[in-house]
């Protein structure tokens, strides 16, 4: 019975995760650009990182523009995968 009851709770919170998300993608875009980045990284985030997800530092336009070009360039990558995958299945 324990199991069952710590997974509705990770499923609820998997819920709460999307509805916050959600908002910000759509409320708060600077903040959901940063999430987006900092989620597909590699190493953990920076301590100005994380001052700036906490809004102990502004964003500065030159690291701004910085965030903004490294989601842009995985949002093309992103769209290239879907055209191969398209490309690979329409020959298929």
């Amino acid at each position: 019975m324990v199991h069952f009851h710590f997974f509705l709770l990770l499923d609820s919170s998997h819920k709460v995760l999307s509805v916050l998300v959600n908002n910000l993608h759509v409320h708060v875009k600077p903040m959901y650009q940063l999430y987006s980045i900092l989620k597909d990284c590699d190493e953990p985030p920076t301590p100005d990182e994380i001052n700036i997800a906490s809004a102990k530092r502004q964003l500065d336009w030159k690291t701004e523009a910085e965030y903004l070009q490294k989601l842009e360039k995985s949002l093309e990558n992103i769209k290239k995968a879907f055209q191969n995958q398209q490309t690979h299945a329409i020959v298929s």
